[in-house]
């Protein structure tokens, strides 16, 4: 037994050490009581994640590689859905939405680096990636505020002046 001093001088008394078949166990961090420990052989997840259930960036890319049947020029084709969203941002930026017109140079430019680094064959560094990282961050941290912005302006356009 030994002995924690509180605030008020009194002792509290507990025991540190724990028995098992060879002998004393110390409790402490990370060594939580015997009793307490997941037994041997099994997990602390028995369930675990299901099988067949997918990560979020499989159902997207599946999603995005689903085909659709579109009218163009008066030819129906089916083209990916990917591709379609690529032709509506495209299509929204030619007719002058400023948004569109942001979103779809920054998809251009970082495809391009992406392209390059892969061309290159070097993979990239840890500060090229943190470079990279900080560019996207930057872009959508400068999309939030500007869609803030817009929301504040319609809801108070004295506010705007």
């Amino acid at each position: 037994m030994s002995g924690t001093r509180k605030a008020d001088g009194s002792v509290h008394e507990h025991s540190d050490t724990a028995d098992d078949d060879t002998g004393k166990y110390k409790v402490g961090f990370g060594r939580p009581p015997l009793h307490s420990q997941f037994p041997k052989g099994r997990s602390g997840n028995p369930s675990g994640r299901p099988k067949g259930s997918r990560v979020l960036s499989a159902v997207i890319t599946a999603a995005l590689a689903e085909r659709a049947v579109v009218t163009e020029n008066g030819r129906r084709r089916t083209i990916t859905k990917l591709e379609l969203a690529v032709k509506q941002v495209a299509n929204k930026a030619a007719g002058g939405d400023q948004r569109a017109c942001k979103l779809i140079i920054e998809l251009l430019h970082q495809s391009e680096v992406r392209d390059e680094a892969r061309a290159s064959g070097m993979p990239l560094t840890a500060d090229e990636r943190r470079a990279n990282d900080t560019a996207i961050l930057a872009a959508l941290r400068d999309r939030a505020l500007s869609i803030d912005t817009s929301a504040q302006t319609l809801e108070d356009p004295d506010a705007a002046s």
